[in-house]
Order: C-alpha cells, then sequence, then structure tokens
C-alpha cells in the first residue's frame, strides 16, 4: 500500500503513485505503515533537493527515526494524515506538506469535510483573532476578536497549529498568515487542524 505518499505532496515527485484511489482507514497496520516509511525515507532523501536546505543531515535523520518510531501501532487515516503534517513541517520546507487535493473522496469526507468549522471567515494580527465575516446567523460582529474558543485561549491554539504548518524555516509569520481563514479555497489550513483541536465548537469569547 501506499497510503503515505498519498497523502504527501512533493516538489520532485508524483506522490499518488500509479493513479492509486487511497480509501478511508480506521485502522493501518503497522506491517503496511512500516513499508509506506521506509518509501517515503527513500523518496525523500533520494530526490528531495532542499531536504537539509534548512535542518541538517543529523537533525533529519532523527526526525525520520521518530516518525518511524510513532509508527509501530495501528492507526487510522485520520491520525497518520495529522502525524505525517507534524513530520513534514520539521522538515522546514513552503513546498512538502500533506496535500488536501489529491486524496480520495473517502479520505475528504473523513479528514476535511467534517462539521466542525468555525462559523466565520477570519483574519490574524500576531496571535490575535479577529472575525472578517459573520456566516452564521449567530450575533457575531465583524471585526470582534475571538479571546477563546471552547475555553482554549486563542494564542494556545494558535501556538498548537503552528507545528503542522508548511513553511520556509523559522518563519512563522508566514506560517500564522497561512493560518487565516478567508473561505475562498476549498480546503483551508484552520479548518484542516481544527480536527486536531477540537470536534466541535461549543463556545466563543469574544
Amino acid at each position: 500500500m501506499k497510503i503515505i505518499l498519498a497523502f504527501l505532496s512533493i516538489i520532485v515527485c508524483c506522490v499518488n503513485l500509479n493513479g492509486q484511489s487511497i480509501g478511508y482507514h480506521t485502522s493501518i497496520p503497522v506491517d503496511e505503515l512500516q513499508q509506506d516509511f521506509q518509501v517515503l525515507k527513500t523518496v525523500l532523501k533520494n530526490y528531495h533537493p532542499g531536504l537539509i536546505r534548512f535542518e541538517d543531515s543529523i537533525t533529519v535523520e532523527s526526525h525520520f527515526t521518530a516518525l518511524q518510531n510513532e509508527l509501530n501501532r495501528e492507526m487510522s487515516s485520520t491520525e497518520l494524515y495529522i502525524l505525517l503534517s507534524k513530520f513534514t513541517a520539521k522538515l522546514k520546507c513552503g513546498h512538502t506538506f500533506c496535500s488536501y487535493y489529491n486524496q480520495s473522496g473517502s479520505i475528504k469526507d473523513s479528514i476535511f469535510n467534517l462539521t466542525d468549522k468555525v462559523p466565520f471567515t477570519l483574519f490574524l494580527f500576531h496571535k490575535s483573532m479577529f472575525i472578517d465575516k459573520n456566516l452564521s446567523e449567530a450575533p457575531l460582529n465583524e471585526g470582534s476578536e475571538i479571546i477563546s474558543i471552547n475555553n482554549n485561549p486563542v494564542s494556545h491554539i494558535i501556538d498548537s497549529f503552528l507545528p503542522y504548518l508548511k513553511g520556509d524555516g523559522n518563519n512563522n509569520g508566514k506560517r500564522i498568515i497561512d493560518l487565516e481563514l478567508s473561505g475562498l479555497g476549498k480546503y483551508e489550513a484552520f479548518d484542516t487542524f481544527f480536527l486536531c483541536y477540537s470536534a466541535q465548537i461549543n463556545q466563543l469569547m469574544i
């Protein structure tokens, strides 16, 4: 199986090998995860031109080792997507990430198309969040600052998302910009990684 490579969008290779459609799995066996890991490691080390542009080879090897260890248990496609997103973010290459677009319908429905989205678009200033457009019938005024979601301070939410976001080097300013939710893209980072933080929005503090 090539589940891992199907998740990744890497500038140097076609990652959905042989046009294989990868469906959602509630439990992926360890042996398949480890086989895919070896393919992933080989492809990245042999063909990724920027693999050690921002991190030295020893650090990158430690990231591979950590990922291999984390794949020593069965996991769902959602868990794998989150784990791989964190791994690719450690490489600090803005062109290497888990793609939203080249997935099967079942993957999109189970990871990206859940009903856990915020009912507004948003923009960020440093680590503060503001409503851009209210897309619900709730009394949310545009321009209002969101202080917390489900009693979690916005700054903590942003900090928890940063380890999953693509970007070149240590430019967290660019990563924060990428967290802004414009509503223009079919898939956006904030919506995608909100599943890491909370299943539903139960409470907003403005």
